[in-house]
């Protein structure tokens, strides 16, 4: 095989598009492809074995938000995860209560916390600019993030560098968040790579333990639980669940 189709190949293994532009991926593509080309001493950053996480990655301008209504699972997208906090409605389906904005377009306005009776708190946003600028934040409304040009931007608590949990409203019966379940995570690494997470089983501390390790260094935690969801290649877990919104890869 020459070097040309072997880089080629490469790509395909990594999700790229066919212009050569880098598509969402799974490090477990990757490990699977450098395994089979013999580079059994290359030790990539993310490992679905090592770290006994699901693990999707992409760069920022390839990200989408989407308020589903409730109507659909993550298997509706190649590469995706479950989103935001949801609120089960009489109907049966999932509405998003987390700031969600979508290429400059408000798809929820509000934090999960800006209106309880324990208080008014803001929550941890994860955005991107049209600038091309990451970072972590936090707000009550979407509104004021109007000086930054959002280009997306999501809402949930923050994890990384540290918890921020109380002063997100995250304590007394909205603590649920830190219990053994399964966990989904988005942030990005000193790279500026987008790395969306899934665990199965562990509490939010561990967790975050775990997203450090991978590579991430600020993150927010979204809706786990038992909705949590990764549609990533190969590693699927709970794709076909009716979810309130949907991160994109």
């Amino acid at each position: 095989m020459t070097t040309k189709a072997k880089i080629k190949k490469f790509q395909l293994a990594l999700g790229s598009l066919d212009d050569g532009i880098a598509g969402a991926s799974t490090w477990d593509s990757a490990l699977r492809f450098l395994e089979y080309e013999g580079y059994t001493t290359l030790r990539m950053p993310y490992s679905d074995t090592q770290f006994g996480c699901k693990v999707v990655i992409t760069k920022p301008h390839q990200v989408r938000l989407y308020d589903t209504e409730g109507a659909y699972g993550v298997n509706a997208f190649s590469y995706s995860m479950s989103g935001t906090f949801t609120i089960m409605q009489g109907d049966g389906k999932r509405k998003p209560i987390s700031i969600m904005i979508n290429e400059g377009h408000v798809l929820r306005g509000s934090a999960c916390h800006a209106y309880t009776t324990m208080g008014n708190f803001p929550e941890g946003i994860l955005y991107y600019t049209n600038g091309g600028k990451l970072g972590t934040t936090t707000a009550r409304f979407a509104s004021e993030l109007k000086d930054l040009d959002i280009r997306w931007a999501i809402g949930g608590l923050t994890m990384l560098p540290k918890f921020n949990a109380e002063a997100e409203g995250f304590t007394g019966v909205f603590s649920d968040v830190f219990r053994y379940t399964s966990h989904n995570a988005i942030g990005f690494d000193k790279y500026g790579n987008i790395i969306g997470v899934y665990h199965r089983k562990c509490t939010l501390k561990t967790f975050q333990k775990k997203c450090r390790s991978i590579g991430l260094v600020e993150a927010i935690s979204v809706d786990g639980g038992s909705i949590s969801a990764i549609n990533a290649g190969s590693l699927k877990a709970n794709i076909y669940l009716r979810q309130g919104s949907i991160i994109g890869f």
